[in-house]
């Protein structure tokens, strides 16, 4: 079974080959709570073109799912979720897998302050290599929207007659308002040897 985005390879062949044999992922942890959120960086758009601020705010404590309550449904960029959990014993340094769940729309994972890497697609896996866990860890993911909500919220194109801007700019518009979202939606899991 394969999940969207994901790919297999059959080989077949009469010649006899090694093959790694696939991690036998038993345990299942589900990390439910105590989540902060931070905004990093907002795309914007000046008289000279677009511009990228630069957040200082304080962490807030949040739930998993669209951050539009928490930053406005215009903001367009990245927030930084931030979340420790605890493993049982049996679980430290083990290897495993980190699913994020739902993301809208990429996301940047570090685990005890080293970059697990990007997902720009769903699946939204990442590995956990073995002796990474630890009895507490640190959970970072960096998730970033596109432009969207900005595009769709803005009073920037008002100046302008909508014939002077582009034959299609009332489709593009229109469209973006179906990816105007941004978030961490989960729910996240850990699985380890």
């Amino acid at each position: 079974s394969l999940a969207v985005g994901e790919t297999a390879v059959i080989l077949l062949t009469d010649k006899d080959l090694c093959a790694e044999s696939p991690r036998r992922l038993r345990r299942r942890f589900e990390l439910s709570g105590g989540y902060s959120l931070r905004k990093d960086q907002e795309l914007t758009c000046g008289e000279n073109g677009f511009d990228t601020v630069l957040h200082t705010d304080e962490a807030i404590p949040v739930r998993l799912g669209g951050w539009a309550a928490y930053v406005g449904a215009a903001y367009s960029g990245s927030c930084r979720y931030e979340t420790t959990f605890s493993v049982p014993a049996g679980s430290i340094g083990k290897a495993g897998e980190l699913d994020l769940g739902d993301v809208h729309d990429t996301a940047a994972v570090s685990l005890n302050g080293r970059s697990l890497g990007s997902i720009l697609a769903p699946p939204y896996r990442v590995s956990v290599p073995a002796g990474l866990l630890r009895a507490q860890n640190d959970l970072k993911v960096v998730v970033t929207n596109t432009d969207a909500n900005w595009y769709v919220s803005t009073d920037y194109f008002d100046r302008w007659r909508a014939n002077a801007l582009s034959p299609y700019f009332a489709g593009e518009r229109a469209y973006a308002k179906t990816y105007a979202s941004g978030g961490l939606y989960g729910p996240i899991t850990l699985r380890t040897e």
